[in-house]
């Protein structure tokens, strides 16, 4: 939910892009530095570092790179010309680039509803299927971030119409959001059908946080299903990988989801137990303060025999008091 990752691809991408540009047409860092009004070293420094490539740096590059000559755009610009000469359909694709970099930086600062739009306008502007599926794997997360779960799986619906086969970690990621999703609205049958495909994927693809990711939804599917012996054995061994890692909120909503299966089950010893052992994390500062408070009072009611439903409403809040997106977060590609 939260860790250290690397840039984004989409940027390295799009510093690849600008730079074979200025490159085709023999330009200096220091040419299109001029050309494009940009400070000293503005080049060099994003061509050596992508995240140093701002919005508007790129926009005045894209602007400015197509003219074959370095005296043709200092005129058409003086003349109030577009220089660009690009075709409508590349700049579009351009742009659009540049809104889903817009919108994962504005998912950083959980400014969910501008991220949303970004990405509307990107598919609009972006008309091939395989960036479409992509699109919709991070509009789908920003849904879900909002709240609007059930519309998050409409997403994810759009997203399988269109990717790319020959993507296997992006078809990972949709069946573990689909998963995830599925278990919010409760159709765990679904979710089933899709275990055995997502074991596949995480074994040849997968990474250990998705391996884990896969178990912990795995015991909530079989949860749902009434299969509680294999439930509370997967979520308990993700529960404690967790803990061992130091993952505050993962290791907290694993052992929830154990709870809630413990109390189906009338082990309210084990409860208790639970309880217990959990009370220390009620301090953590990786926790939020809704977080902490949705385990102090797991803690509270844990003496006083937690009926099951209450402890599954308990899960579920717990889930909702923090984002389950990586920082900074990282683009489907």
């Amino acid at each position: 939910m939260t860790g250290d990752s690397p840039v984004n691809k989409p940027l390295i991408e799009l510093v690849a892009f600008l730079k074979e540009m200025r490159l085709e047409r023999d330009w200096s860092e220091a040419d299109l530095e001029g050309v494009a009004g940009l400070p000293a070293h503005t080049v060099r420094d994003y061509e050596r570092d992508p995240e140093k490539l701002t919005l508007e740096v790129a926009e005045r590059v894209i602007y400015v790179t197509h003219p074959s000559q370095i005296v043709e755009a200092h005129l058409q610009r003086a003349h109030g010309k577009d220089p660009s000469g690009m075709p409508k359909w590349l700049l579009n694709q351009m742009e659009a680039q540049m809104l889903v970099i817009e919108a994962a930086f504005c998912i950083d600062e959980k400014r969910f509803p501008a991220a949303l739009e970004a990405l509307d306008r990107a598919l609009v502007l972006d008309r091939r299927p395989e960036r479409h599926g992509q699109f919709f794997l991070s509009k789908a997360a920003v849904l879900g971030e909002l709240g609007r779960e059930l519309q998050a799986l409409e997403a994810l619906e759009r997203a399988e119409s269109c990717l790319d086969p020959d993507k296997p970690t992006l078809w990972l990621r949709l069946r573990l959001d689909q998963l995830y999703f599925l278990c919010y609205a409760q159709r765990f049958e679904n979710a089933a059908a899709l275990l055995a495909q997502a074991r596949e994927l995480a074994a040849s693809v997968g990474k250990p946080a998705d391996r884990l990711e896969l178990d912990w939804l795995s015991g909530r599917v079989f949860a749902g299903l009434g299969r509680l012996d294999e439930a509370l054995s997967l979520l308990k061994k993700v529960y404690g990988e967790h803990r061992e890692a130091g993952h505050a909120v993962e290791a907290v909503s694993a052992a929830l989801d154990a709870v809630a299966v413990l109390t189906a089950q009338g082990d309210l010893a084990s409860v208790r137990e639970m309880a217990r052992e959990l009370e220390s994390w009620t301090q953590r500062r990786k926790l939020t303060d809704a977080s902490r408070s949705t385990l102090r009072m797991f803690c509270k009611l844990a003496g006083s025999g937690l009926k099951p439903e209450r402890a599954k409403r308990l899960a579920g809040d717990f889930r909702k008091t923090d984002t389950r997106l990586t920082r900074p977060y990282m683009i489907p590609v």
